[in-house]
């Protein structure tokens, strides 16, 4: 039989990591969605709007992603403690009625 270890501690480590992540991808897509275009050139400047925009979307698309990731992980996490828990309890009762 194949053994293996959850530690629910480190499934919420994780989730966290991702949750911070996401902020500062939603941060880092803020300001690239809202970027002045001033800086480009003429020649540049009617494609920058639409570039700094896009990309805006798509780094907005991620931080999503990340914040699925921590829900996961969480939800993963909290399975598993109630999984121990439960499974603790009923040993618990199971030991009571082999003790004198």
């Amino acid at each position: 039989m194949s053994e293996f270890i959850v530690d629910s501690w480190v499934l919420s480590e994780a989730s966290t990591a991702w949750r911070e992540q996401s902020a500062q991808v939603t941060t880092a897509g803020t300001r690239l969605a809202g970027a002045g275009i001033s800086g480009f050139g003429p020649a540049v400047q009617s494609t920058a709007r639409p570039f700094t925009s896009a990309w805006g979307t798509i780094i907005a698309g991620l931080a999503t992603d990340a914040d699925d990731v921590s829900d996961h992980l969480d939800t993963a996490a909290t399975a598993y403690l109630v999984t121990d828990m439960q499974t603790q309890r009923a040993f618990e009762a199971w030991l009571q009625t082999k003790v004198p």
